[in-house]
Order: C-alpha cells, then sequence, then structure tokens
C-alpha cells in the first residue's frame, strides 16, 4: 500500500513537472521583428534654436524616414525634411541606422550627422518619434526636441 501511494506521488510530480516545463519551450526565443521597410510621413512639433532662434513649430508637414534595409532586428534609412534643418536645402537627407528593442514596439536611431530618435511602434503602419539632437552636427540647428507621428505610405 505504501508503495503504491510513493508511486502515485512520483507519478503526480513527474506530469506537475511536464505542465511547468512546457510552456518553457514553447516560448519562441527569436520572436520576428516587424517589418519597418517603405517610407514614413508626417506631421511634427519641435523646439529648436536655429542660428541662435529659438522657434517652435507646430504640426507641420516636415518629415520622411525612409527605411530602405531591414536585417532582423536591424533598420537602416534616410530622413528628409521640408525645413532647412536637415540640410541645406528641402528635401535633403540624413543617413540614419537604428535598432527594433527585444519588445518588438520600440525602435532607437542614430544619425548620421547629429540627433537620436526612439521610434514607438504603435500599430503596423503607426508610429510616434521622440527626436533630440544637441546641435553638434555641421547644420545651422544648435539644439532639437521633437514629437513626430508618421504613418507608413
Amino acid at each position: 500500500m505504501l508503495h503504491r501511494i510513493s508511486l502515485a506521488l512520483t507519478i503526480c510530480g513527474l506530469v506537475c513537472l511536464v505542465f511547468l516545463t512546457v510552456p518553457a519551450f514553447a516560448q519562441d526565443p527569436d520572436p520576428i521583428p516587424p517589418n519597418l521597410v517603405g517610407t514614413w510621413v508626417g506631421k511634427r512639433s519641435s523646439f529648436l534654436i536655429l542660428d541662435g532662434h529659438f522657434k517652435h513649430i507646430i504640426d507641420e508637414p516636415l518629415t520622411a524616414y525612409i527605411i530602405d534595409k531591414q536585417d532582423g532586428r536591424l533598420i537602416a534609412g534616410e530622413k528628409t525634411s521640408k525645413l532647412h534643418v536637415e540640410g541645406p536645402g528641402s528635401g535633403n537627407g540624413e543617413e540614419f541606422f537604428g535598432v527594433i528593442s527585444p519588445d518588438l514596439k520600440t525602435v532607437y536611431i542614430a544619425e548620421h550627422k547629429a540627433g537620436y530618435a526612439v521610434f514607438h511602434l504603435t500599430g503596423p503602419d503607426e508610429m510616434e518619434v521622440s527626436y533630440i539632437s544637441d546641435g553638434s552636427g555641421e547644420k545651422g540647428t544648435e539644439l532639437m526636441a521633437s514629437i513626430q507621428r508618421l504613418r507608413r505610405q
């Protein structure tokens, strides 16, 4: 009788162990990152100092991020602006590289000349961008902070 109880407890323990370990094996160790390739356009609101003067820009259609390369969680592309901030003239671009975080909803961006951005993916074709620049690049901008709302075209 004691042998049967011991055997039953051992079997119950093994069954519990199996149920506890199956979810760990079922998790995807490398989830597939979202495909971000495309042209993302939208509006931004910014505070900036340009050539020594403070400017406040509200909801103007100024920004486009063109993501033309993606390898897993790494992305690359070009940012363009209608302001003369990113380059001398409309449509001049600035190269950027980025990495999609493990949560697959946040993307960290470094721009070629100056500036950093964080993409917050809010939907399959929508994102909000938090952008900052300390003005250390060769542009006329001395300081900038902006919020951009973008949609994939």
